[in-house]
This record gives C-alpha cells, structure tokens and sequence, in this order.
C-alpha cells in the first residue's frame, strides 16, 4: 500500500514490501494483557487443523471475513486491536506479511487481519 506523505499513518513506512519484523521495526502498539491474542474460534481452528495450507490469496482480491476478526495495528499477535470486522464484511488485500493480509476498503488501509479469518473472493 503506497501512501501519500500527507495521509500516511504515523510510524507506517512508505512501502510495504519485505518482512513485517523490517516494517514495524520502529514499534507498534501492543495489545493489553487481557488480549487473548491470535485465538480463533473454535469452528476455524478445528478447520485448520484438519485441512492442509490453504492457497494464498492474492493482492486486489475482494475477501469474506469468517468469523468476528480482530483487525490490529501491525501483523502481530499481540499489536494492539483497532477495530473488529464483522462476520461476513468484505474488504480487499492490500499486502501480504507470512500468515497476516493488510486489508482495506477504497485503497485505504484499515489494518491486519490473521489469514485463518479470511476466505478468497473475487480478484480486481
């Protein structure tokens, strides 16, 4: 996701290529000690478990959020959460950090999302 000075984000680098560890480098925000982290819930764990590596999905593709998802301020489990996507919202893939997509609505970024909570759509 490419940034224009004025509307990037605080302590977002420019570009978003290369590991999440060289991105964030700088810190991001945690998460309280309540958190409980990156669990999902139990119907997509037991999903997980049972079925191998699910294909990734593509940067410009159109996605379905699986259950409830935290969407946090780096690809981390314990960044802090900014907001919760809804079962069922859409939003597109932005990036790809490991097992983390950078999604957004209109181009813009709205956070990071745990790819178990994510299931492919349509590509732009």
């Amino acid at each position: 996701m490419a940034w224009s000075e004025s509307d990037r984000p605080a302590g977002v680098a420019a570009a978003a290529e290369g590991p999440p560890a060289a991105r964030f480098k700088g810190g991001y925000a945690k998460a309280p000690k309540e958190d409980r982290g990156c669990a999902l819930p139990d119907h997509i764990a037991e999903e997980r478990s049972a079925e191998t590596r699910r294909p990734a999905i593509a940067v410009g593709t159109r996605v379905r959020v699986r259950a409830a998802a935290n969407l946090r301020v780096a690809p981390f489990c314990d960044a802090k959460v900014k907001d919760v996507l809804e079962k069922g919202e859409t939003v597109t893939v932005l990036a790809v950090f490991g097992s983390w997509y950078e999604v957004g609505r209109s181009g813009r970024s709205l956070g990071f999302v745990g790819a178990s909570l994510l299931t492919g759509g349509k590509s732009r």
